[in-house]
């Protein structure tokens, strides 16, 4: 059975003006949106790299950085998220790399993960366990 998560870039929210600003943490765990259409979002579980930390905590996220969790992880183990930016380090020869930069998305209509170009949103693949070795996460 595939795990179910998410990941996310925690906010500090001033209480005097309501603005928002990451603070660069990162939260993986479940996603909470106390409503449909909320302007907030939450996740529930810990924080990537905080060793002391033990605690579940639940953090209001950046929207636009909350990604679900593809079950794949690319050449070097590092789990993949919808959002994140990879690398394919396809050689064709010993001198030719592929280095363009792919963002990974869920394709609605297809019902499954795509990788497409970063520049220019083309479908370069689906993503599948056997392509995923060839990848390289860069970014989220």
């Amino acid at each position: 059975m595939r795990a179910i998560k998410f990941r996310g870039r925690c906010v500090d929210r001033d209480l005097k003006t309501n603005e928002i600003k990451q603070n660069g943490k990162l939260i993986i765990g479940s996603l909470d949106v106390p409503r449909l259409g909320a302007p907030r979002v939450y996740i529930s579980g810990f924080v990537v790299g905080d060793k002391k930390q033990n605690i579940p905590l639940k953090v209001e996220v950046d929207p636009e950085t909350v990604g679900q969790y593809t079950g794949f992880a690319d050449g070097i183990g590092r789990e993949l998220y919808e959002g994140d930016k990879i690398k394919i380090h396809y050689v064709y020869d010993i001198d030719d790399r592929d280095e363009t930069e792919y963002r990974i998305k869920y394709n609605t209509k297809e019902g499954c993960w795509e990788v497409v170009c970063d520049s220019d949103g083309y479908h370069e693949e689906w993503l599948c366990a056997g392509s995923a070795v060839n990848y390289v996460a860069i970014g989220g």
